[in-house]
């Protein structure tokens, strides 16, 4: 019999109400979703108590943690999502990936450093500042880490909170 059914059904349900009134209550929405088929999990797999709640809790910040970089991507008001896996490194044979990928660690917002992204029409520009400013955005930097301005001719975005010394243009 699992956890969430070893009571007899009456108290049982009670039991469920009663913790998804208090995860209601305490903004614990996912716990108030998922803690009766963890709690079923844990049972047939015989955890500690510990271990159910640790799994409890961790579902829980995931859940939140994804609300909260869908929430900064909508704030940052980029004009589209771009990735720099999306990035044709051979239509433009003359980007300098190694370089990209350098900036993709975002040490030079750590630094505090300013990057000018300069080429022709049609080389990628856009596309690095854009996902740069997700990368960034989504990024488990501080919050602080995270505030610059991205600009470019074809596009301008906020990337929200504007820190001084900050810019990719």
């Amino acid at each position: 019999m699992s956890a969430a059914t070893s009571q007899t059904p009456a108290s049982t349900q009670a039991s469920i109400e009663r913790v998804t009134t208090l995860c209601e209550k305490l903004s614990l929405g996912a716990v108030g979703h998922h803690f009766a088929t963890l709690a079923d999990e844990a049972a047939g797999k015989q955890e500690s108590f510990t271990e159910y709640l640790a799994r409890v809790l961790e579902a829980e910040q995931s859940i939140r943690t994804e609300r909260s970089r869908a929430t900064m991507l909508k704030l940052a008001t980029l004009p589209q999502v771009k990735t720099l896996e999306q990035l044709d490194f051979e239509a433009a044979p003359g980007l300098p990936k190694a370089r990209i990928q350098e900036l993709a660690s975002l040490a030079f917002v750590e630094r505090r450093e300013n990057v000018i992204l300069l080429g022709p029409s049609g080389c990628g520009k856009t596309h690095i500042a854009i996902s740069l400013a997700v990368r960034a955005t989504i990024s488990s930097a501080p919050s602080s880490a995270r505030r610059c301005w991205c600009s470019t001719r074809s596009a301008t975005c906020r990337w929200r909170a504007v820190r001084p010394n900050c810019s990719s243009t």
